[in-house]
């Protein structure tokens, strides 16, 4: 039972693609990825043709906060591969889901930010918010002067509750930075059945650059046939705001707390 998500006015944007560490980059002679995740300082290594990370990596979370944080050995099968429009320069975004840390049961994903001509790191984060973390397809939202919009989704699921967290990312000037996070929760029970359903509209470059967010909770309820406890009433509702780029201030600034609001009821339900 995972959440949906609804993407209006989509727009024509570049794909997320899966690649092997030893694949060549296009357009980059003698660049493999391997050599770019290598910028990350995750200690990647390679033997028979398996490529493998480990170690310790000291990395921000783009919620803030910096930690040492040891890395499960593991195998590095696939990393995700976002190009971004940086005007004349070729940027990528770079996606690592390496699972757990040592000792945590957090997920822990990286997104780092790499310029595959010069072979450099420009930036790079923890995005996990939970166990498993990729990007949430159209992934890339341009919003014109005020840089790229990228988006993240972290997951998990248990007998009767799905949780999302979805995350809002600013590149901007070869940084990135959390413009804002979602949390969504489908969840059933005796009688009753109960999902989230996001929706995210892309900036209009004909206006002022907004993204407009919505959740929309659809409760359906049918007649029980166990003992104990009350299914919710059925019902829809929808909550929702707005983040606008303030060249001021140079940030996204949001219109409201409704989404904030309801995931603090909907957190009352763990």
């Amino acid at each position: 039972m995972g959440v949906a998500l609804t993407l209006l006015a989509t727009t024509a944007h570049a794909q997320v693609e899966s690649r092997a560490p030893g694949d060549r980059v296009p357009g980059q002679a003698g660049v493999d990825y391997a050599d770019l995740i290598r910028l990350i300082g995750i200690g990647l290594t390679q033997e028979g043709g398996v490529y493998r990370i480990g170690g310790t990596v000291r990395l921000r979370h783009i919620g803030g906060g910096e930690e040492p944080v040891a890395l499960r050995a593991t195998a590095l099968e696939s990393v995700a591969v976002l190009p971004l429009a940086a005007g004349a320069k070729p940027r990528l975004a770079l996606l690592l889901d390496l699972g757990r840390a040592t000792d945590s049961a957090e997920g822990f994903a990286i997104l780092a930010l790499v310029d595959p001509a010069g072979r450099r790191l420009l930036d790079a984060a923890n995005v996990a918010h939970d166990r498993d973390t990729g990007f949430l397809p159209p992934s890339r939202l341009p919003a014109g002067a005020a840089g790229d919009v990228l988006l993240t989704a972290s997951r998990h699921t248990n007998s009767n509750q799905a949780y999302q967290t979805t995350a809002l990312i600013a590149v901007r000037r070869d940084r990135l930075a959390l413009i804002d996070t979602v949390f969504t929760l489908n969840d059933s029970g005796c009688g009753y059945e109960r999902r989230q359903i996001l929706a995210i509209t892309k900036p209009d470059r004909a206006r002022s650059p907004a993204i407009r967010v919505a959740v929309t909770e659809q409760t359906q309820v049918a007649e029980p046939d166990c003992e104990g406890g009350q299914p919710p009433a059925a019902g829809r509702r929808t909550m929702s705001t707005a983040y606008r780029w303030n060249e001021a201030r140079q940030r996204w600034l949001r219109t409201s707390d409704a989404l904030e609001r309801l995931a603090r009821e909907t957190q009352e339900r763990f």
